[in-house]
């Protein structure tokens, strides 16, 4: 639980896991994969070059990468762990630094954020994609988008600027939800799986906690050490919540 850490890579890139827990490791154009937990890892062939990627956590090997192409396809799709690829269709133009956000109960539905303007939806597993309503910029980390695992039409959206944005709708509509917001650039959405109306918001002004589904907020600071950015906040499936920051990692006591 981060009380103690090895070095695993030397490799600057972005982390991912899924449901055999087999680790993975992207960056610009690579794409690595480590079953063991040692220094050595194994690279993935990729059937374009790639910006970025994102594992679904709830299945085994299925990974969507987007193309950094300026051409179509921008979206591909595995389910076996790299050892074929699929061409996705319904994304009408180039991706900017997206992340792909699964959900576990109901099964094929995918969202794929940009970190400014387009939102895409896909009903079945990321092969096809319809374009959802698309407001302002969005955060650039991987926490920038939360389902709500009881209701799948509410969805969350960390935003630069406009604060925490709600839809109830599926993603055809959003509004702002910021009662209690102290600091409207957020960068991190995490939601309990426990307590769906328990959101968590991490932003440049410190971390802050709602209890009744991102209508109010409070802040929760104690014990950032003066931290005012938060860049990541994760819930585990006990309710542990830790947060990322420019001091460390810190983990949330007494909720």
């Amino acid at each position: 639980s981060g009380a103690s850490w090895v070095s695993l890579t030397n490799y600057d890139c972005n982390l991912d896991i899924d449901a055999s827990g087999t680790l993975y490791c992207w960056g610009w154009f690579s794409l690595y994969q480590n079953r063991s937990e040692e220094i050595y890892w194994d690279s993935i062939h990729l059937p374009a070059d790639i910006q970025t990627a994102s594992v679904n956590p709830y299945e085994v090997g299925e990974i969507l990468v987007q193309a950094s192409d300026q051409t179509a396809p921008y979206v591909y799709l595995t389910i076996d762990a790299g050892r074929s690829w699929q061409e996705t269709s319904g994304i009408r133009e180039p991706l900017h630094d997206t992340r792909f956000y699964f959900q576990n109960t109901q099964d094929n539905l995918v969202y794929a954020v940009t970190n400014h303007g387009d939102i895409y939806r896909s009903l079945d597993n990321g092969i096809s994609w319809s374009l959802c309503d698309g407001v302002g910029w969005y955060s650039r980390s991987d926490s920038r988008f939360a389902i709500d695992p009881n209701n799948v039409s509410r969805l969350f959206l960390a935003s630069q600027g406009s604060g925490v944005l709600l839809s109830t709708d599926d993603c055809i509509s959003w509004n702002a939800s910021n009662d209690g917001l102290d600091n409207l650039f957020v960068n991190t959405i995490a939601i309990d799986t426990n307590n769906p109306n328990t959101v968590y918001a991490g932003t440049d002004g410190g971390a802050f906690v709602s209890f009744d589904g991102g209508q109010t907020w409070g802040q929760v600071n104690d014990g950032l050490l003066g931290a005012t950015v938060v860049y990541s906040i994760v819930v585990d499936k006990d309710s542990n919540v830790y947060a990322a920051t420019p001091y460390g990692i810190f983990k949330l006591e007494g909720k």
